[in-house]
C-alpha cells in the first residue's frame, strides 16, 4: 500500500510540474491598454462643440479651469490670438498658480512658439522646484527639440539604439512607471490640440512602445510602434528592428517549449507504463 502510494506522488508532482511549465504568465497591462486605446482613438470632432459651449457659458468670473480649457481650445482650432491674449492675463492675475502657467506653456508650443513656451515652463518648474524629473521637465526637452536644439530621441533619455541591449540587459533608472505616464501627458494633449504631428509625436510613441515592450508586454509594444509610424514614416526601419526582434523572440519561445514538452513527455509516458505494470501485478 505504501508504495502504491509513493507511486502515485511521485506520478503527481511530474504532472503538476509538466503543467507549470507550460503556463504563459498573464500579462499585466490594463493600464497601459486603457492608455493606448485612449491613444488611438482620440477625435477632434467634439472640440469644436465644446469650444462654442464654453463661449456661450464663461465669462470673466467662471470657474478658471474652465476658462484655461476654453483659452487652449481657442488657440488649438478657434481664435488663436484671442486665446494666447486672454492666457497672459490670467497669468498676470494668477503669477503663481501652477495650471495657469502649465496651460500658457501648451498654448503657446501649440501656436508654434516653443521658444516662448520655454519661459512659461520656467515658471511651471520654478512653482514645482521640489518635482525633479516631472511632466514639466519632459515638456521643458520636448519645446528644445522643436526648437532643432535638442535632438529628438533625447527626449526622453532612453539608450534604445542597441534594441537587444535595452531589452534584454539594460536596467532602467528611476521609476519608468512614471517615465511612462509623462509620455502619456505629453501625447494625449499633442494628438488633442496640435494641428499636425511631427517627428516628435512618432519618437513619443516609440519610446512608450519600448518602456512597455521591456516592462510588461511585447505584443502591445508592437502596437505603439504601429501607432507611431503612423505619425513618423521615417521611422519604418527602427520599428521594423524592433517587431523583427520580438518575432524571433516568439519561435525561440515556441521552439524551446516544444523540446521542453518532448523531454517531459519521455518520464510521463515512462511513469505510466510503470504504474500500469504495478497496478496490473497487484491484481494478480
Amino acid at each position: 500500500m505504501m508504495r502504491r502510494r509513493l507511486l502515485i506522488y511521485c506520478f503527481s508532482i511530474l504532472f503538476v510540474t509538466s503543467l507549470a511549465t507550460a503556463q504563459v504568465l498573464p500579462s499585466q497591462t490594463d493600464l497601459y491598454n486603457i492608455s493606448l486605446d485612449k491613444l488611438k482613438n482620440i477625435t477632434k470632432d467634439s472640440l469644436k462643440t465644446q469650444l462654442i459651449k464654453l463661449q456661450q457659458t464663461t465669462n470673466d468670473q467662471s470657474d478658471l479651469l474652465q476658462l484655461l480649457h476654453k483659452n487652449l481650445l481657442e488657440v488649438s482650432i478657434g481664435d488663436q490670438y484671442l486665446g494666447l491674449q486672454n492666457l497672459e492675463n490670467l497669468s498676470s492675475r494668477y503669477p503663481d498658480n501652477y495650471d495657469v502657467w502649465n496651460t500658457y506653456a501648451w498654448a503657446l508650443f501649440i501656436a508654434g512658439q516653443p521658444d516662448k513656451s520655454l519661459i512659461a515652463n520656467d515658471k511651471c518648474i520654478a512653482i514645482h522646484a521640489r518635482q525633479l524629473g516631472g511632466s514639466d521637465h519632459l515638456f521643458r526637452k520636448m519645446a528644445l527639440s522643436a526648437t532643432g536644439k535638442l535632438p529628438v530621441k533625447e527626449i526622453t533619455q532612453l539608450k534604445t539604439d542597441d534594441y537587444y541591449d535595452f531589452l534584454v540587459l539594460q536596467t532602467i533608472t528611476g521609476n519608468s512607471d512614471s517615465l511612462l505616464n509623462q509620455i502619456h501627458y505629453l501625447l494625449y494633449n499633442r494628438l488633442v490640440f496640435l494641428p499636425q504631428q511631427d517627428s516628435i509625436t512618432g519618437r513619443l510613441l516609440l519610446d512608450a512602445g519600448d518602456l512597455i515592450a521591456k516592462k510588461t508586454d511585447r505584443n502591445l509594444g508592437v502596437e505603439y510602434y504601429a501607432l507611431a509610424i503612423k505619425n513618423d514614416s521615417s521611422l519604418i526601419q527602427a520599428v521594423k528592428t524592433r517587431t523583427d526582434f520580438i518575432e524571433d523572440g516568439k519561435r525561440s519561445v515556441k521552439s524551446t517549449f516544444n523540446w521542453a514538452s518532448a523531454i517531459w513527455a519521455i518520464p510521463l509516458v515512462a511513469m505510466a507504463v510503470i504504474g500500469a505494470a504495478f497496478m496490473k501485478s497487484q491484481k494478480q
